[in-house]
């Protein structure tokens, strides 16, 4: 499977993936970066407006990682 950036810049292979996680995109607001940890290296994959929605996208990755789904696209919002 993989995993396509919410710009559709960066598309990563979920086989490769090693930990997908969240992390404060910004200190002035509620903001979560989605990054990919992939052969020792960050790969940012989507922010969103609170730690709740980054959540729910992760386990929407877990979901589609167990439909063996081809393509997952991180969602804008």
């Amino acid at each position: 499977m993989t995993i396509l950036s919410q710009d559709k810049t960066i598309l990563v292979n979920a086989d490769q993936v090693e930990l997908i996680g969240i992390r404060p995109a910004s200190k002035d607001d509620a903001s979560c970066t989605v990054y990919a940890m992939a052969r020792g290296g960050a790969v940012w994959l989507g922010t969103y407006a609170n730690k709740e929605r980054a959540i729910a996208v992760i386990d929407k990755i877990s979901n589609a990682i167990g439909l063996n789904m081809y393509t997952y696209s991180m969602p804008k919002k």
